[in-house]
């Protein structure tokens, strides 16, 4: 019991706020540094994807766009594609395809295109003549990083207006 006497006997009497301010401001830093890792995080994540996106094709030369065309753009870090799915379809007729385990690498100004085999779309644009607001086309590609990780997916859905694809849904994760 002796030491514990010993300790109560000596205890200074400094203020309350001259031990306490320092530790709370401590606590404070720490959890402001994690608040600023986590946010770190998430933007390294975000700067380190991939995006890929689908859009209309246009020849410049002729000045028009080709319908039966789609054409990708990829950004920000290489992918590979896992699954990327085609279709074109008026009412009841489809024409399908699904291509599987595709690596792709941003370059400045580095596209690449799919288009449609000329005879099948040829055989649904003239099914759908007068009746456009059936005709549709669409693409979903399903793409990670380079190294794997989260899976994330683009999708596109068009109408034909009867000279060129408007967009119906564009969705992307």
């Amino acid at each position: 019991m002796q030491p514990l006497k010993v300790i109560i006997e000596n205890w200074q009497k400094v203020p309350w706020f001259t031990t306490w301010v320092p530790q709370i401001v401590g606590l404070i830093a720490l959890g402001v540094s994690l608040y600023a890792l986590d946010v770190t995080r998430k933007q390294f994540m975000l700067s380190t994807r991939p995006y890929i996106q689908a859009m209309n094709f246009w020849d410049q030369n002729e000045n028009k766009q080709v319908n039966e065309n789609f054409i990708f753009s990829l950004g920000n870090a290489p992918a590979k594609i896992s699954k990327m799915d085609v279709k074109l379809y008026y009412k009841d007729q489809i024409v399908d395809k699904t291509l599987y385990n595709l690596v792709r690498f941003p370059a400045t100004g580095s596209t690449w295109a799919y288009a449609f085999p000329q005879k099948e779309f040829d055989k649904l644009l003239n099914a759908s003549r007068g009746d456009e607001a059936n005709f549709f086309r669409s693409v979903r590609i399903e793409y990670t990083g380079i190294n794997g990780g989260k899976v994330y997916f683009s999708e596109l859905v068009q109408n034909f207006n009867g000279f060129a694809w408007q967009n119906v849904s564009e969705e992307a994760n």
